[in-house]
Formats: C-alpha cells, structure tokens, sequence
C-alpha cells in the first residue's frame, strides 16, 4: 500500500507583535491517500483547509498519482446484501477540476 503524504510549509517575513516569525505551515494538518475501501481507511479527498480540494483520479500507480483540483465527489449509498459489497462509490465529473501528476 502507497501513501500519499501532504505536508506544505514555507518561508516568510510575518511579523507577530514586535518578533518575525521566518517559518510557517500553510495547512493545518497531514493527509493521506491511501486507495482501500473506506471500511480499511481508506480515503481519496484531501482537504486542504475548506480552501481547495484534492481528489485521486486514473492514472495512478506505486510510482505516481493523479490529482483533480477542486473536483467535490458525491458519495453513492453503500450496498450490502448476500451476493455484493459495495462501499465508498463516489461519483465527481473529472473535467470540472485540473488535473496534476505527482511522482511518489
């Protein structure tokens, strides 16, 4: 299983009363992707703080993933009965949003 890790941090002159804070973290927390059934953990969104949204899309492999920026994907009902298992389905319209490549 491949994780995608998001940790974003950068440099700036932000001043905080009379001290200059040179380092801050844009997002508030780290996140992953990891392509399992929600039941196993797990998760294909990323939030980025309510500011954008990050969601895996095809192609994706152990060496690169594809993101959509701000594709929202509507949830589909889980089914469960003696024959199938579904759960997780989402449904987004992968043109809306551009799409980024990353190494992993």
């Amino acid at each position: 299983m491949k994780n995608l890790n998001q940790i974003h941090t950068g440099t700036g002159d932000n001043v905080a009363g009379n001290k200059i804070v040179n380092e801050r973290k844009l997002f508030s927390d780290s996140q992953f992707i990891r392509i399992l059934p929600p039941s196993m953990g797990g998760n294909t969104t990323l939030n980025l703080d309510n500011v954008a949204t990050l969601i895996s899309h095809v192609p994706y492999s152990n060496s690169n993933v594809t993101l959509l920026l701000d594709v929202v994907p509507l949830g589909m009902p889980d089914r469960h009965d003696e024959t199938i298992r579904v759960e997780g389905m989402q449904y987004y319209n992968h043109t809306a949003g551009a799409e980024y490549i990353f190494d992993t």
